[in-house]
């Protein structure tokens, strides 16, 4: 069945090729537009939200011919599959877009998808722009992008009262700790700069910023906060290299992102989150010449302490998929950019 298949799939392929190539040449005599069409939009989009395009902004197709600027313009919506013309040659303007707005809302279904701009005219090749995304939901209570994560009695809930962010909560010994990631937009940046992923992942402040990121009454977490936490589930501390160990699978817990398990299964961690902070892999951030770079946001989940080492260097506690250590680390504070849990 297998050899069946491989040479069907050969068949089919000299067929396309046979068919592409006598495409080809009947297109010959068709030409280029110059110019281009760039449409941006974030990564991550929030299921439903709303973009307005205004198209003449996006768009500078021409033709290079005696016939004008006559290009047509429109849009492939993957939400509802239609295609939309906005200009039927360049002089002709769909009255259904007043304008040349567009306004595009995201898919209510969490997927990848693709927006795509394209631009037409007789005599030329088609010329197209496109921006792919993923379609997010931020609700924690197992009906959003994120499932797995637990509701666990006892646990609290606290509202920030400057953006009325929801937080879970749980105690753990006389520290209240913070189930989910902060999220407050005052500082700090969002995944992959996509503010729809702000109260899924957290946000990532730099060690300067998560200093003073979290709402009156609460503060970062400090070492002997981490250390207290590892030892209340029988971890120990390395007093040579301040790893906490034994500790990280009862901070961990199994939990998806749009249907994908983030935490790879390793026999060496036995996840079971009985601490209850729910912790997942967002991975952390790098600033660039072009802003921040995220990275190993498959692997590791990073977040700020309160202290610094003796040579200035900013603190952090982490733990990655196969290793059941909460390890410790230091960076430079200014450069790195990673969750923060906050405390009280």
């Amino acid at each position: 069945m297998r050899f069946k298949n491989i040479l069907t799939l050969l068949t089919l392929s000299t067929a396309l090729i046979a068919v592409s190539c006598k495409d080809e040449e009947k297109d010959t005599t068709k030409l280029s537009f110059t110019g281009s069409i760039k449409i941006t939009l974030p990564e991550y989009m929030e299921k439903g939200s709303v973009v307005t395009f205004d198209l003449d902004t996006l768009v500078s197709l021409s033709r290079d011919d005696e016939q004008g600027s006559d290009v047509g313009y429109y849009v492939s919506n993957p939400t509802t599959g239609s295609r939309d013309t906005i200009y039927y040659d360049g002089h002709i303007l769909n009255v259904d877009y007043p304008d040349a707005v567009y306004t595009f809302t995201a898919p209510e279904e969490l997927k990848s998808a693709t927006l795509m701009i394209v631009g037409f005219s007789e005599g030329y090749y088609e010329r197209s722009g496109s921006a792919a995304f993923v379609t997010v939901d931020p609700r924690l209570d197992g009906t959003g992008s994120i499932t797995g994560f637990s509701q666990i009695p006892g646990q609290g809930i606290f509202v920030d009262p400057r953006d009325a962010a929801r937080y879970y909560t749980v105690k753990i010994g006389d520290v209240e700790w913070m189930r989910n990631n902060l999220s407050w937009k005052g500082s700090g940046v969002s995944y992959r700069n996509s503010p729809a992923m702000d109260k899924i992942f957290g946000r990532f402040y730099t060690w300067d910023e998560a200093r003073t990121a979290c709402p009156e009454g609460w503060r970062l977490p400090d070492e002997k906060d981490w250390e207290a936490l590892a030892l209340s589930f029988g971890g120990s501390v390395d007093k040579e290299t301040g790893n906490l160990n034994d500790a990280a699978a009862e901070i961990m817990e199994e939990i998806s992102f749009n249907g994908t398990e983030l935490w790879e299964y390793w026999p060496a961690v036995k996840i079971d989150n009985r601490s209850g902070l729910s912790v997942f892999p967002t991975g952390y951030a790098t600033r660039s010449t072009y802003g921040f770079e995220f990275k190993n946001d498959n692997y590791y989940a990073m977040f700020w302490t309160a202290d610094l080492e003796q040579d200035g260097s900013a603190t952090y506690r982490y733990v990655c998929e196969d290793k059941d250590i909460i390890f410790h680390g230091c960076a430079d504070g200014s450069s790195f950019a990673l969750n923060v849990r906050c405390v009280r």
